[in-house]
C-alpha cells in the first residue's frame, strides 16, 4: 500500500490506495484517466468525461473502483467502496488479536481489501465482548449487534450449528450477521433481490497456536450494482453542471465509519496494525 487518502474523486469520499496524489492531480487537470470499475457499478457514466474506460493510447493514469486487492502500478489508484461486512462469532474471553488475525486472513485469502469493510457484526449477547470491540476499533469500524431471533431468520449456506443455538440462541452467527449487516447498508434503500449480498468468505475458524479456536468469521459483499454513485463536486476543483452539488463530508468525529454506513465513530480510521490510514503504509 502506497498512499492512503481521500479518493481522487471527492464526490466519492471513499478510502483510496495507491498513487492517489498523482491520479487526483490528473483528474483535476483534465488529463485522460483510464477507469477500471467493477462490472455492474452504475456510477461509471457519472464521472468527469476524461475519466473513462476507453482512453487514448499511452494514457498513464488508471483509477480503479474495486474492493478487490489488485496490482495498481506506479500511476494507478483504487477507490474502495463501502461493500463488505464481516460477521464474527466468538466465545467469551476471545482476544482482539485472535479476531483481527482471523479477519485479516479471511480477507487476504479472498483477495478483498479491508478498506472496504464497513462494520463487524455479531449477535447481541456478544455486543460487549472486549475482544470484538477491540477488533472493530483496530479496523476503525463499528461493531453492530443483532438479536438472536433476527439472525436465526437469515438464510445461510452453511449447516446450522446446534452448539451456537444452545449458546447464543441462533444456529448461525458469523454468516447470518455478515449477510444481515450487508442488507442494512444503506439502511433506507436495500438493493433489489438480484443485487442482494453474496458470501465470498463462508464461515471459517480462527487458528490460534496451540489453543482451541475461540472465533469464527464470514464476509458478505454487496455486489457492484448496489454500490453508491457519485454526485456533486470532486477534488478536481470545478463543478460539473450535470451533477447536483452536495456538501463536503464533515470532519471527524461526525462522519460515519465508512461513507454509506449510518454509524458515527470517534477518531480516524486505522489500519489493523494501529497506524492511521491517512499515512503511508
Amino acid at each position: 500500500m502506497n498512499d492512503a487518502a481521500p479518493g481522487p474523486c471527492g464526490a466519492l469520499p471513499w478510502p483510496a490506495e495507491g498513487a492517489v496524489t498523482e491520479v487526483a492531480r490528473a483528474v483535476r487537470e483534465g488529463l485522460p484517466v483510464r477507469l477500471r470499475a467493477e462490472a455492474g457499478w452504475p456510477g461509471a457514466g457519472t464521472l468527469p468525461p476524461h475519466v473513462r474506460a476507453t482512453v487514448p493510447p499511452g494514457t498513464a493514469h488508471t483509477l480503479r473502483v474495486t474492493d478487490r486487492t489488485v496490482p495498481l502500478g506506479p500511476y494507478g489508484a483504487a477507490l474502495r467502496p463501502p461493500s463488505l461486512t464481516v460477521g464474527v462469532g466468538a466465545r467469551p474471553g476471545v482476544s482482539a488479536a485472535e479476531v483481527v488475525e482471523l479477519v485479516e486472513r479471511a480477507l487476504a485469502d479472498a483477495e478483498l481489501s479491508y478498506a472496504s469493510v464497513t462494520a463487524l457484526a455479531t449477535v447481541a449477547v456478544r455486543a460487549d465482548e472486549p475482544g470484538l470491540l477491540g477488533a472493530a476499533a483496530r479496523f476503525g469500524v463499528p461493531l453492530r449487534a443483532y438479536p438472536a431471533d433476527v439472525l436465526a431468520a437469515v438464510r445461510v449456506p452453511g449447516a446450522p450449528s446446534a452448539a451456537a443455538r444452545a449458546a447464543v440462541g441462533t444456529p448461525s452467527v458469523a454468516e447470518a450477521a455478515a449477510l444481515h449487516a450487508a442488507r442494512a447498508v444503506p439502511p433506507k434503500a436495500p438493493p433489489p433481490a438480484p443485487y442482494g449480498p453474496e458470501l465470498p468468505v463462508p464461515k471459517r475458524l480462527s487458528a490460534p497456536h496451540g489453543r482451541t479456536a475461540r472465533a469464527t468469521a464470514a464476509v458478505a459483499r454487496r455486489p457492484p450494482a448496489g454500490w453508491p454513485v457519485p454526485t456533486g463536486r470532486g477534488v478536481w476543483g470545478r463543478r460539473h453542471p450535470e451533477r447536483a452539488e452536495t456538501p463536503a463530508p464533515a470532519a471527524h468525529p461526525a462522519r460515519p465509519a465508512h461513507p454509506g454506513s449510518p454509524e458515527p465513530y470517534e477518531g480516524p480510521r486505522r489500519r489493523p496494525d494501529g497506524s492511521p490510514r491517512d499515512t503511508p503504509a
